[in-house]
């Protein structure tokens, strides 16, 4: 006679292992026109939760590249346009929603680079980010205003799209807000609830507030 423990015992340990296995098994769904755009993800990458890549009508030779050990939670990459590409590197961690807007857009997202919950927009213009860099929750990052602004004399527009560009090694804290012209560099701390705006050049500072500004100098961080 089989002793019930032992069969509850087997029975789980079968189930544990098929659930570490399913860890690692790729879980997303494609939405779109996949035979018109290319999805290429790295060896021993996971999905976690509800994983999307969507590519809307029209939205053809779209690229989307991820390097290997990437690990997924909840993400959405989304295509609306031609020609564009989402590059991201090697053993990347990435949470939250990535919207490519336009024709011959590049996301791009260095290797070793975490983010808990971002929402990401490229529209018309570039955003780049860099390796080592450590994103906090619920963080907008924009390279555009997406509404235009116009001058009533000329109708010139005065919110134009700029690109947006992140150093190495930088730490954005929670609920920062990136919006376009902004240029972090490397070794940077950007403070929680900032709204930076524009291009800063000074290595190794603490930038916050807003509108943000240095606060410090000489600092460096690490997790």
């Amino acid at each position: 006679m089989i002793d019930i423990m032992d069969w509850f015992k087997q029975k789980f340990k079968k189930l544990w292992s098929w659930l570490v296995k399913a860890r690692h098994l790729h879980q997303y769904v494609v939405l779109g026109a996949l035979d018109q755009n290319q999805i290429n993800i790295g060896k021993n990458s996971a999905f976690k939760g509800l994983n999307a890549f969507v590519f809307k009508p029209g939205a053809v030779n779209n690229r989307i590249e991820i390097g290997d050990n990437f690990r997924a939670r909840k993400l959405q990459i989304i295509f609306k346009g031609q020609n564009n590409q989402v590059i991201i590197g090697d053993n990347v961690k990435w949470s939250g929603r990535i919207l490519v807007d336009g024709c011959g857009l590049e996301v791009r997202i260095g290797e070793n680079t975490t983010a808990e919950s971002v929402y990401l927009l490229s529209r018309d213009q570039n955003v780049t980010i860099g390796k080592n860099c450590m994103i906090s929750r619920e963080i907008e990052i924009r390279s555009t205003d997406v509404h235009k602004i116009y001058l009533l004399e000329t109708g010139q527009r005065v919110n134009e799209a700029n690109p947006l560009i992140v150093g190495d090694h930088v730490w954005i804290a929670a609920r920062a807000f990136l919006s376009k012209n902004t240029v972090i560099p490397n070794n940077c701390v950007i403070g929680a609830c900032s709204f930076v705006n524009k291009a800063f050049t000074e290595e190794n500072t603490i930038i916050a507030g807003s509108p943000a500004k240095v606060v410090k100098r000489g600092v460096d961080w690490k997790r």
